[in-house]
């Protein structure tokens, strides 16, 4: 669907803007901590295994909510650069957003501009998939009209990848990222996420970039939900090309701090 001046939009969106966009004041103070943390991060020499399972480990502690483990097969490769860190709901055109009802079936839209910040999906009646400004802090509403099984956002075909790791920049450009978190109107469907399709840049995965990221309603969902989910996007010059190899090297990095968040996490629900 291609949004423009003249859709029509529903009515959730138009609610969503209002209540939960942040002010202008408060965006400029969010993008100078985003870069302090980075520059201290980068001095203090903190890369570490430990450093990137903390994401998983914080996210995963939510009523209602799990985020497992990403899976580490490869999905694409970025030959270029990456923009910056500041990508918003009108900056990711071309990204195919898959919804699986509950009843069977399922119907794929590509992401399309609403306005100059935000962009998003809609099957009215149905249901839309909608995002306003930086998607660091800004967050992603989902409205369901009808039951559905799953929701799948595949970034990679609108040059777009999420940043997962909060605790330092790996991929040069990436900056801070942040995985999927604050997911709000879930509370009795029993949701689970999980990140794939490993992206590299220019040969080299850092563990911390995704292509795709697939949320499951095990109860099955309907209704409004919202959710933060921080995305990067390739430069206009850049070419994404999928299924890239990515060096074992970083693989095996990965998949050792998956299963530290792993461990991590069933340690804190032992002891919640």
């Amino acid at each position: 669907m291609i949004w423009n001046s003249g859709t029509i939009l529903p009515r959730g969106v138009l609610r969503f803007r209002v209540e939960l966009v942040r002010s202008q004041s408060e965006i400029p103070e969010l993008y100078r901590h985003r870069r302090s943390k980075v520059n201290e991060m980068k001095k203090n020499g903190i890369a570490t295994i430990a450093a990137m399972a903390m994401i998983l480990v914080a996210n995963s502690v939510q009523a209602g909510f799990n985020l497992i483990a990403p899976a580490a097969a490869p999905g694409a490769n970025i030959t270029g650069a990456l923009t910056g860190f500041d990508t918003e709901g009108s900056e990711m055109d071309g990204m195919q957003v898959t919804v699986y009802w509950a009843a069977g079936g399922s119907q794929t839209l590509g992401w399309a501009d609403i306005d100059a910040s935000s962009g998003g999906v809609s099957a009215p009646g149905a249901w839309s998939l909608s995002q306003v400004g930086d998607t660091f802090g800004n967050p992603w509403l989902f409205e369901a009209l009808v039951p559905v099984s799953r929701l799948v956002i595949n970034a990679i075909p609108g040059k777009t990848v999420f940043d997962i790791v909060d605790n330092v920049e790996f991929t040069a450009g990436s900056a801070l990222g942040q995985a999927i978190s604050s997911v709000m109107g879930i509370d009795d469907y029993d949701v689970v996420a999980q990140y794939s399709n490993a992206v590299s840049l220019n040969g080299v995965f850092h563990g911390d970039l995704y292509g795709m990221l697939d949320i499951t309603f095990n109860r099955g969902f309907s209704g409004r939900m919202t959710f933060v989910a921080d995305t990067d996007s390739a430069d206009a010059n850049s070419v994404i090309i999928p299924d890239a190899v990515p060096e074992p090297g970083s693989v095996i990095l990965w998949s050792l701090c998956a299963v530290g968040a792993v461990f991590g996490r069933r340690r804190l629900m032992n002891v919640a």
